[in-house]
């Protein structure tokens, strides 16, 4: 929906979109940029270049200053800025979430998502970004869904372990407690993330890697995610996990992709 909307705002305006082109090189004289190399296309010159893009290629390329990471609240006078220490409000685990494979044991190793970096004190800088997710567009009209109840390629129930626990702790039953939905319209909604475990993709190394990473490294990484985000609809409603609360299972299995979208 989004998109159709989107590409007739660029018809009306006469705009020409090349998709699956990313930038390769950028030309310089001097702090001008004079061309950008694009894969597909080549050479474009120019006299203005705007990066909108999501990585900021371009923008590295011809040699802009930037910062990968968060400055702490300190660098701009931003309360909220830099590391969100424990006493975040949101996205925190339920007390007595155990990290390790097998509950209690550490040399059973740590569950997927959880790192032995200590937490640096709130509000100072880092390296580290956002985790990445999918928006979700969702739909509950049983006309037009398509259920995800089969498991992904490479799926791993291990990889909603964190949550099954939170679960087991402080079970929710809709999943407009797992996740905030958005109505859209005909049945749709705009699923973004809410609980601990959840749409978000809480991998540092893979985030980062995303974004100092070629395309080939990008693509590998985006279908992690993209796997992640179809496993955790299929775990929610049809692993059978004794730990999903009935009602939530219910639930879960309202939903599913939209059939005219995909």
């Amino acid at each position: 929906i989004f998109k159709a909307c989107f590409q007739k705002l660029l018809q009306r305006a006469g705009v020409r979109v090349v998709f699956n082109s990313p930038l390769l090189s950028v030309k310089k004289n001097g702090t001008k940029v004079q061309s950008a190399t694009f894969f597909g296309i080549g050479p474009i010159a120019a006299k203005v270049f705007i990066d909108c893009g999501y990585e900021g290629d371009l923008m590295v390329q011809a040699g802009c200053s930037c910062t990968v990471g968060r400055e702490s609240s300190a660098t701009y006078s931003e309360a909220n800025a830099g590391v969100q220490g424990i006493a975040a409000i949101t996205n925190q685990f339920a007390a007595g979430v155990d990290p390790y494979v097998t509950p209690g044991v550490p040399s059973s190793g740590l569950l997927p998502f959880v790192t032995t970096n200590a937490l640096a004190a709130a509000g100072s800088a880092d390296g580290n970004v956002q985790a990445p997710c999918y928006r979700l567009i969702l739909t509950n009209d049983a006309a037009n869904k398509l259920s995800v109840n089969t498991p992904p390629a490479n799926y791993s129930a291990l990889n909603y372990e964190l949550l099954a626990r939170h679960l087991a702790i402080s079970p929710v039953t809709t999943m407009a407690q797992v996740f905030s939905p958005t109505g859209v319209r005909g049945n749709k909604y705009d699923f973004n993330n809410k609980l601990p475990g959840g749409l978000d993709y809480v991998n540092v190394t893979d985030t980062l890697s995303y974004i100092n990473g070629d395309w080939t490294t990008r693509y590998t990484v985006m279908e992690k995610v993209k796997s992640y985000t179809l496993g955790l609809l299929y775990w929610l409603g049809y692993s059978g996990d004794s730990r999903i609360p009935g009602a939530l299972v219910t639930d879960a299995r309202r939903y599913g992709l939209c059939k005219d979208e995909y």
